[in-house]
């Protein structure tokens, strides 16, 4: 049973049962993926997202990270609809600001640029975690791809706080469908798919955000 498990794609299809719902999962949304940030005299950023669980099954907790997942904090949860057990099919939203560690703060005085691994894990009612990487859940009759999205974010302390926009990347998603192209590249959406934020994906925000 092991030597069959450890090889992906199982080579018995019957190990692999049909994926009736979606896996917990989460996503950090802001800062974009790709994304140059101003870091002058910046001590701290904002990491915001959207987590979901399928069946019905709430998110109880999600953490987030700066480094790639090395460490973790909870962030806070927002929930705007009131739901009953096993009946949570709205998306959760989650924001979290942390301090930037020291090592960061220092190479920021220096004037250097300074990469972030910025990611994110959630936990669903039924204490199922979100998973680093995606071969142990692969799923030949579903595929279940729920492991942590990572976003790529470099602050560059030449430019003013809060200020941002898309590093010039020609990275493409990696989960393009084999053969198929986005109409824009996916690491470039929230910055050139919607005309209103060409420069900047935070410069128009919907009225129902103000409270996050």
């Amino acid at each position: 049973f092991e030597e069959d498990l450890s090889h992906w794609p199982p080579k018995r299809l019957d190990q692999a049962p049909i994926a009736l719902f979606q896996p917990v999962t989460s996503l950090v949304c802001n800062p974009p993926q790709n994304s140059l940030m101003g870091a002058k005299d910046l001590s701290e950023i904002t990491v915001k997202g959207v987590a979901w669980s399928g069946g019905g099954r709430g998110i109880e907790r999600v953490d987030v990270s700066i480094d790639g997942g090395k460490s973790w904090t909870a962030a806070e949860l927002y929930k705007p609809v009131e739901q009953k057990m096993n009946r949570q099919w709205a998306w959760t939203q989650f924001s979290k600001t942390l301090k930037l560690p020291e090592e960061v703060r220092e190479r920021l005085a220096r004037g250097e640029q300074v990469s972030l691994d910025i990611t994110s894990k959630a936990m669903n009612s039924d204490f199922n975690l979100q998973p680093e990487t995606m071969e142990p859940y692969w799923n030949a009759r579903g595929v279940c791809i729920n492991h942590w999205y990572h976003v790529k974010t470099k602050l560059d302390p030449n430019r003013e706080p809060n200020s941002i926009q898309h590093d010039n990347s020609e990275i493409e998603f990696a989960n393009t469908p084999s053969g198929g192209k986005f109409a824009q590249p996916w690491d470039a959406h929230g910055f050139t798919t919607d005309p209103k934020h060409q420069t900047n994906p935070r410069a128009h925000i919907e009225p129902e955000a103000s409270h996050f």
